[in-house]
């Protein structure tokens, strides 16, 4: 009897564990007010986030405190400590402008020097003062929808009374057991560039405290743009997919950079 209890009880922590190691796979559509559409998946397992969408992967990780980029289509990728991500950033900006202006003539310098000017803030660090300046609430409305399988409660943001964000939230779908859903969040703003002051309401700690209530199944910017889960899944990962494929190259982010301007003059031609 006792041979049989040992077997039952090694059997079902075999499973426990295997379950424990399972991440969350989640596919999302984002549509803008103009109609266009993009796709993005997401991997979530034990303190990383595979975020991968047109051929672009970002590989967040939060215990080896890492960020990895990675261009399939070119076979690069770049690797930058998460600490003081915000400001690694801002620093190479600065740097790739003062390497490209000197590329330029002086009729193309001051053609760019406008857009130089706007890079150059766009990654500067958030002033806390100008947070702490920002009016804005965040309503329960009551209302319920189900999304992608789980059961959502519907929120407004507004700023100055006027209403800026529609957000609905999974409270059931546990996501931050694998990963801390406010670290990550903190990261992908020092990611985001930041132009003017429409966004900024996003980084305050009332905003972010959202994370807390649920996980984001749908949201409604006050342009009309949208993002929504469209399918979540439970399931083991290769740990492989977090990492960089072999015989890619390593680039410095001033290269990313001067690559993406070289992007963005093909597509104005």
């Amino acid at each position: 009897m006792k041979k049989y209890l040992i077997v039952f009880y090694l059997a079902v922590f075999l499973v426990s564990a295997g379950e424990a190691r399972a991440g969350w796979i989640i596919r999302m559509q984002s549509s803008t007010s103009d109609g266009d559409v993009s796709y993005e998946t997401l991997m979530i397992e034990d303190g990383k986030i595979r975020s991968e969408s047109e051929g672009n992967i970002y590989i967040f990780d939060l215990k080896a405190n890492r960020l990895i980029m990675i261009d399939n289509v070119s076979q690069l990728f770049l690797e930058e400590k998460l600490s003081g991500l915000r400001s690694t950033y801002h620093k190479a900006a600065v740097s790739f402008i003062q390497q490209f202006i000197h590329q330029l003539n002086k009729q193309e310098q001051k053609m760019y020097g406008q857009l130089f000017a706007e890079m150059e803030k766009m990654y500067e660090p958030i002033d806390p003062v100008s947070l702490e300046k920002i009016n804005i609430s965040i309503k329960n409305t009551g209302e319920k929808d189900e999304i992608a399988g789980y059961p959502t409660e519907k929120y407004i943001v507004s700023v100055d009374d006027v209403e800026v964000e529609q957000i609905w939230l999974a409270p059931t779908l546990d996501v931050g057991s694998e990963v801390d859903l406010v670290k990550i969040s903190g990261i992908f703003g020092d990611l985001r560039p930041v132009v003017g002051e429409e966004i900024l309401y996003e980084y305050t700690s009332a905003y972010i405290s959202l994370l807390k209530k649920g996980f984001e199944m749908r949201s409604i910017d006050v342009h009309g743009d949208k993002n929504e889960v469209q399918r979540v899944e439970r399931h083991q990962i290769d740990n492989e997919l977090f990492s960089v494929p072999d015989g890619y190259k390593k680039i410095t982010l001033e290269e990313l950079m001067m690559r993406q301007m070289g992007n963005m003059d093909t597509d104005e031609k």
